[in-house]
């Protein structure tokens, strides 16, 4: 009974949730092919046209750690997200705006990339991780000093977390080669959630500015 409410006070975080699982547990056991014809190729994107990978490669995972990984991020902070919007804008309104910020933020996390390696017919990239992250950073400006648990176990206020966040995408997105991570979707995403945000409820980031003055100064 407890889930159910959950799941209608935030139905479209709970869609989205589900969705994602489902297809990457198909994607695992049941056809494997809709790994390549789902992550994003910016090369098949910019030369065939194929601009639907920019949202159907965060349905698809490398394996059930990335899978999970992202899944219990969605699961914690994009029912909150979705419960802030509905209580800022009312029910309606407020599903309608996560879910706005959901689909933009793919498309946001992704074009960058996308156009980044539009000639390299090798880059492959894919996961939720850009939404994702749009959703945590969105969260993050209107609870700056939540407490977060960095992979799970190290306890870090809100703020901090981001500045760690994005130091270490950054990083990643410069050195790290090879390993299959979109760490420039990590980025772009989060930039995306920010930025969405605003545009939605600029009064979130005029707080978020508020208390990283009194904080800081």
């Amino acid at each position: 009974m407890e889930l159910l409410d959950s799941i209608r006070d935030a139905p479209v975080a709970y869609f989205f949730l589900l969705i994602t699982l489902a297809t990457t547990l198909y994607e695992f056991y049941a056809d494997a092919s809709l790994r390549e014809r789902f992550l994003l190729a910016p090369y098949q994107v910019w030369h065939d046209r194929e601009w639907y990978r920019l949202f159907t490669c965060t349905l698809v995972h490398a394996d059930i750690a990335h899978l999970a990984f992202n899944g219990i991020t969605l699961y914690y902070f994009g029912p909150a997200l979705e419960d802030i919007f509905r209580i800022r804008f009312g029910d309606a309104l407020g599903s309608v705006a996560f879910g706005g910020l959901y689909v933009l933020a793919m498309l946001g996390a992704h074009l960058p990339d996308t156009l980044r390696h539009r000639h390299n017919p090798t880059y492959r990239a894919l996961g939720a991780s850009g939404a994702i992250s749009a959703v945590l950073f969105s969260y993050i400006l209107y609870q700056p000093d939540a407490r977060l648990l960095v992979f799970f176990v190290i306890p870090l206020t809100a703020w901090l977390f981001a500045i760690l966040y994005v130091g270490i995408s950054l990083y990643a997105d410069r050195f790290s080669r090879g390993d299959g991570i979109a760490h420039g979707a990590h980025l772009w995403g989060a930039l995306s959630g920010w930025v969405l945000t605003a545009l939605i409820d600029p009064w979130a980031y005029v707080r978020f500015v508020d208390y990283l003055s009194t904080r800081l100064g």
